[in-house]
């Protein structure tokens, strides 16, 4: 996720905030001088798998609200997390506006299949 530089110390309280909550160990690294910091859940059992794909969607709506993408990676359409951040994101209709530039541009659907959307 990428925030606004300046916010970028709270982002991190948050970050650090909802995993406790949840209890949750994880590890967060980035690109800190480009307000972008990976937030990961380091998984004990199923159930933190779980825990931590809902704190990613919170953390997701946090950075929309402050003027941050909650995308910032590659594989979204390989995480249902990641196209729930897409949908919060753009709609349906900036994601269909995607769609229709990735069809005209790759009707075959050769470049990189499954990427941004599911395939």
């Amino acid at each position: 996720m990428v925030v606004p530089y300046e916010r970028l110390g709270e982002t991190i309280a948050v970050y650090r905030e909802g995993f406790r909550r949840r209890g949750l160990d994880h590890a967060l690294w980035g690109h800190v001088s480009d307000g972008n910091v990976h937030a990961n859940v380091i998984p004990r059992c199923e159930a933190d798998i779980e825990a931590g794909e809902d704190a990613i969607l919170e953390f997701g709506e946090f950075v929309c609200s402050i003027g941050g993408c909650p995308l910032s990676e590659h594989g979204v359409g390989r995480s249902p997390v990641k196209q729930a951040l897409l949908r919060k994101l753009y709609g349906p209709q900036g994601i269909e506006e995607m769609r229709r530039v990735k069809k005209t541009i790759d009707p075959a659907s050769k470049l990189a299949p499954g990427i941004l959307f599911p395939g």
